[in-house]
């Protein structure tokens, strides 16, 4: 489409565009006229998620049964995952 022109095309698709949208979103009664239930609780924010803003990162995340591990009895090479050394150790 060159600059300065207009296709009779696009009005009518623009204007049947806007006909369509007309019915799509009905006017919303005056606010004051709405029935507002009272509060029945109290919001009660989660001092688990609570981020600390100060030093390091810590963790959001929720564990559930799924991620607890059994305990090992114990400590395996960071590398080769074998038991008895440390990865300063390791063979």
């Amino acid at each position: 489409m060159e600059a300065g022109h207009v296709f009779v095309e696009d009005v009518r698709d623009a204007m049947v565009a806007n006909r369509r949208m007309e019915n799509e979103f009905p006017v919303l009664p005056d606010l004051s006229t709405w029935k507002v239930p009272p509060m029945t609780f109290e919001l009660v924010p989660d001092k688990g998620l609570h981020r600390n803003l100060k030093g390091h990162p810590q963790s959001s995340i929720i564990h559930n049964e799924m991620d607890i591990r059994g305990k090992s009895d114990c400590k395996h090479c960071g590398l080769c995952r074998l038991a008895g050394h440390n990865r300063s150790k390791c063979p």
